[in-house]
C-alpha cells in the first residue's frame, strides 16, 4: 500500500514490519479507577476527569485554526496518532494550522494550567492510501481512518504503546478510552469545550476484516473494530486502549459511529507498519 506525506505526497516504503508490541515505556501514574468521575446522565458512560499526571498526558486535544477539534495520543518523541478524517487542509490543500495540546482542561481548578504542557504546532502528516472509500458507502472507510502527525519539536512527555487487537482479546477483555467532545450534546455535567472524558469498561464486539484497492489495483487487508464506546464529534482519534505497569497500551482508534455502535481502525499490520516507520524516519 502507498504510504503518502501532507508534504511530500508518495513517499518510499522500507516494508520494515519489525515494530516491537512489547516495548516497555516509562511512566508512572494512577490506575484507572483513581480518575474522580463526574455524574452519569442516562446511559451515557462518560465522565469528565482532571488529571494531567502520567499516563494520563500521552492523550491530547487537536486544535484547528478554525475552531473545530479533534484527539490524538503520543505515540513517538514528537508524534501523534489520530484519525485520517481528522487531518485538516486548507483550500489550497495544504496543511492547514493546527496544534497538539496534551493534557489541555479548560477552566482547571484554580493553580492549574489549561495547557500544563504547551501547545506543538502539527508540522506534516502520514498516512497509507490515498483513494479512499466514502465513509457512507464503505466499512473500509473507518479500517483506513488512521494517521500519523509529526509535531515541531519533542514533546518530553513519553509515549504510548500498541499491541495488536486479536479476536480471541476482543471477546474477553475490556477496554477504556479518552477523547474531548467538540460541544456538549448529552449534556455530561461538568463538561465543557476543551475538556477531556474519560470511560472505562468499554467491550469490542468483533474485529472485521475489510479489503482495499487501491489506484493501482492492488488487494490489501484491513481491520475494523466494532465497540460500544460513547463517542461525538470531537472525539474522534481517542485511542481505544488498556493500563499496563503505569502505561496507555493502545489496541485502536474510535472514528465514528455506525449502526448505533462506534467504528474505528484497529491496530492491525498497516497502523503497525505506520507507527514503526514513522518512528524510524521521523521521529529521529
Amino acid at each position: 500500500m502507498q504510504l503518502y506525506s501532507a508534504l511530500d505526497g508518495p513517499i518510499p516504503d522500507d516494508g520494515n514490519d519489525d515494530y516491537n508490541s512489547e516495548i516497555k515505556l516509562p511512566g508512572t501514574g494512577p490506575t484507572s479507577d483513581s480518575v474522580a468521575p463526574a455524574d452519569i446522565i442516562g446511559e451515557d458512560d462518560r465522565r469528565v476527569f482532571f488529571d494531567y499526571r502520567a499516563p494520563w498526558h500521552l492523550v491530547g486535544y487537536l486544535e484547528y485554526d478554525d475552531g473545530r477539534n479533534a484527539t490524538g495520543v503520543l505515540i513517538g518523541k514528537k508524534l501523534v496518532l489520530t484519525c485520517y478524517h481528522c487531518i485538516q487542509f486548507s483550500e489550497e490543500k495544504t496543511l492547514a494550522d493546527f496544534h497538539f495540546v496534551p493534557g489541555k482542561y479548560s477552566d482547571p481548578p484554580k493553580g492549574n494550567l489549561e495547557e500544563p504542557f504547551g501547545r506543538f504546532k502539527v508540522k506534516n502528516a502520514y498516512w497509507y492510501g490515498d483513494d479512499r472509500p466514502d465513509e457512507d458507502t464503505s466499512g473500509t472507510f473507518h479500517a483506513l481512518d488512521f494517521a500519523v502527525l509529526e509535531l515541531d519539536r519533542e514533546t518530553g512527555l513519553g509515549s504510548a504503546a500498541c499491541v495488536p487487537l486479536l479476536d480471541h482479546l476482543a471477546e474477553n477483555e475490556t477496554w477504556k478510552t479518552i477523547g474531548y467532545p467538540a460541544k456538549d450534546l448529552h449534556k455530561l455535567p461538568n463538561l465543557q469545550k476543551g475538556r477531556p472524558v474519560y470511560q472505562k469498561g468499554i467491550k469490542v464486539s468483533k474485529v472485521d476484516n475489510h479489503s482495499y484497492k487501491d489506484a493501482g489495483g492492488d488487494l490489501f487487508r484491513v481491520k475494523k473494530l466494532v465497540a460500544d464506546a460513547d463517542i461525538e464529534q470531537g472525539q474522534s482519534g481517542s485511542p481505544l486502549f488498556r493500563v499496563v505497569h503505569g502505561n496507555i497500551v493502545l489496541s485502536g482508534l474510535l472514528s465514528g459511529e455506525s449502526e448505533v455502535r462506534t467504528v474505528g481502525p484497529a491496530y492491525d499490520l498497516w497502523m503497525s507498519r505506520l507507527i514503526d516507520w514513522t518512528r524510524k524516519n521521523v521521529d529521529r
